[in-house]
């Protein structure tokens, strides 16, 4: 019975140093989606990108390393890559709305609006709740000269949502467009006392003093949205369809 008991006790004391040692390895070697993750939380991409990739490999029917290398490539400014990953993540994810959105927003980054709205429609079906969503959609429709239909989306996106300057900056776009200065001018001031350090506010408020005829405050928001790194063509042409608007 002693004897037993002896063995008894050694295999229980093996079983349990397994044990510690597995636990150990797993705090000390995460899996390659959370290196990942932790990688892309510190801003190394490069490295996120590589853990990412490698999750991918180990398990390519997994569609969680696709969105997170998707995300990575948005954030490196390729879109076009992140379009392939967030594709890969609808094959596997089909009744995720996130999918959708996410390639969504890469079309959009890619100028290929028709393409945007169809990823966008789907999101909305899938999550009518997607304040992101409509906003997105806003930006394509504003971008495709479907003014009344962005106004509406952004209407739908404030009240899914906290109050927001990007919102108000493309309602100013929305109102111009549609002939409604004063609406605009209203909501462009609001975008830039929001945020002082939006681009795109500045940009609004740009062109809506460039339809009134305000030449000297357009200059202004002009300067001062080329230096928040607002894109000088885009903003020169939005500045020539406000001048030229009857």
């Amino acid at each position: 019975m002693g004897r037993f008991n002896f063995v008894a006790r050694v295999l229980l004391a093996a079983i349990l140093a397994a044990g510690a040692v597995v636990a150990m390895a797993c705090e000390v070697e995460p899996g390659l989606l959370e290196q990942g993750q932790t990688a892309a939380s510190d801003g190394r991409l490069g490295d996120a990108s590589t853990a990412f990739s490698g999750a991918i490999n180990e398990d390519p029917n997994n569609p969680d390393p696709y969105l997170a290398r998707g995300d990575v490539y948005m954030q490196r400014g390729e879109p076009d890559r992140a379009v392939v990953d967030y594709g890969q993540y609808i094959r596997l994810s089909r009744s995720d709305a996130t999918g959708y959105l996410k390639r969504g927003q890469a079309y959009l980054e890619l100028r290929e609006y028709d393409k945007a709205l169809l990823d966008l429609n789907e999101a909305l079906k899938l999550d009518a709740s997607l304040a992101a969503a409509y906003v997105g959609r806003a930006k394509a429709y504003l971008a495709v000269d479907r003014p009344e239909q962005a106004l509406s989306d952004l209407d739908r996106a404030t009240t899914l949502t906290n109050r927001s300057a990007e919102v108000y900056a493309l309602r100013a776009k929305a109102h111009l467009a549609l002939g409604a200065v004063q609406q605009a001018l209203r909501d462009a001031n609001e975008s830039v006392t929001m945020d002082g350090s939006l681009a795109l506010a500045f940009a609004a408020r740009a062109a809506v003093y460039a339809a009134s005829g305000n030449d000297a405050r357009m200059r202004e928001d002009y300067a001062k949205a080329l230096d928040l790194g607002y894109p000088r063509s885009d903003l020169d042409a939005e500045i020539r369809a406000a001048q030229n608007q009857d």
